[in-house]
């Protein structure tokens, strides 16, 4: 049915490709549901946007701080076990979440847990798409990577909304986690070979990447967050405080990029234009117009366009990610790359904090956005790193 659509989704010939794919679509299902609609969560509990804004600060904080010596006990017991501890902070941060006040520590106590997932959760994940794809173009394991997220993540707001509407919180939380678990238990069969001491070195690409490849990463890292957390709260707390709404956004941007992403992962594959440039200058365009309406249908009109110009920027990111990221040990890259951008995001958001005003912080987005054109930021540079182990 599906062979001549996604062929290298569903023909995968290695078990680790198939595992992970598997493993992908249902984790996206359960950070999805937890990404957006906990932040949205606070605000009906009765948090102030400034106490959103630094409790998503103190996660990213939180996430940089712990993304060297994770990677560092993944190298050397397995980052399939990093997930065991994904499995705790996602249990203890229900149980924070379930009993939630108006207590400023409570906040916090959620924040820190927040931030012990994010980083348990991606560090594994990140360093599993780079080292069993890759053997694969990068564009095409950033589309067949955006597909399967985007399949996920379609409804569940939506459908997460509804329970949270209709039940409450605990409900949603025991669905979410049955979910998680089920897509964590077959990654801890996957083999991961052996690794020897020397493979791990997290100064390596502080020192040869450029000021331009920081920069580039940081502003990426910035603009995303915008785009997955920050639009979702200025749409809630001060267009409509509906889930359905922000369910509702979620699929019009889904929709409006899974046809696109197929499309543009082959042309990422011929560099005939700068399409990074390109969609950072029409997203910025995108987004300064999208901030001055104020219409639920407006915002619904150009939501559709929103989602065809992300797709394509998002694409391009994660290209220059994992092409990046395939020239230097994927431990020290993956603790590079979390503690660079989980460090100015946890800023961003402080600024966030202090101000209180989403729409300040989209526009200083806007602005980040349209300063990408003019950053040369290339995905090819001249050092290799050579790999001894296969996965």
């Amino acid at each position: 049915m599906f062979k001549g659509i996604f062929p290298k989704i569903f023909r995968q010939e290695e078990k680790n490709a198939r595992t992970y794919n598997v493993f992908r679509y249902f984790s996206s299902l359960a950070m999805s549901i937890f990404s957006i609609l906990m932040s949205l969560y606070l605000f009906e509990v009765g948090y102030a946007v400034n106490l959103v804004l630094l409790y998503l600060a103190i996660k990213y904080f939180v996430s940089a701080a712990l993304a060297i010596p994770l990677t560092k006990f993944g190298s050397k017991y397995g980052f399939r076990h990093i997930l065991v501890f994904s499995i705790i902070a996602f249990c203890l941060m229900s149980i924070v979440l379930c009993n939630l006040d108006m207590r400023f520590d409570m906040l916090v106590y959620l924040g820190i847990l927040s931030g012990v997932f994010h980083s348990t959760y991606w560090c594994p994940t990140d360093f599993f798409i780079l080292k069993i794809f890759q053997k694969k173009s990068a564009s095409s394991v950033a589309g067949i990577t955006k597909i399967i997220i985007e399949f996920a993540s379609l409804p569940v707001v939506l459908i997460g909304g509804i329970i949270l509407e209709k039940f409450n919180i605990v409900a949603l939380v025991i669905i979410t986690l049955i979910i998680y678990l089920l897509s964590v238990i077959p990654m801890l069969k996957i083999k991961e070979g052996k690794y020897k001491p020397q493979d791990v070195d997290i100064r390596v690409p502080f020192q040869k990447l450029t000021k331009v490849h920081h920069l580039g990463f940081i502003l990426l890292g910035l603009a995303t967050t915008a785009a997955d957390i920050i639009w979702k709260l200025h749409l809630y707390n001060d267009i409509s405080s509906d889930y359905e709404f922000i369910g509702i956004i979620n699929i019009i941007l889904g929709i409006a990029g899974i046809g696109f992403i197929y499309v543009v992962s082959k042309l990422l594959d011929k560099p005939k234009y700068d399409y990074l440039k390109i969609s950072a200058t029409f997203l910025a365009i995108t987004w300064f117009i999208k901030l001055n309406i104020f219409s639920v249908s407006g915002i619904l009109a150009i939501t559709i366009i929103e989602g065809f110009i992300l797709r394509m920027f998002v694409l391009t990111f994660e290209k220059g990610y994992i092409s990046i990221g395939r020239r230097f040990n994927y431990e020290g890259f993956i603790s590079y790359y979390y503690t660079l951008t989980g460090f100015f995001r946890g800023l961003f958001l402080t600024l966030g904090a202090l101000t209180g005003n989403t729409s300040l912080i989209l526009l200083i987005s806007v602005l980040l956005v349209a300063c990408l054109p003019f950053i040369k930021f290339k995905e090819e540079i001249d050092y290799e790193y050579v790999f001894d182990n296969e996965i």
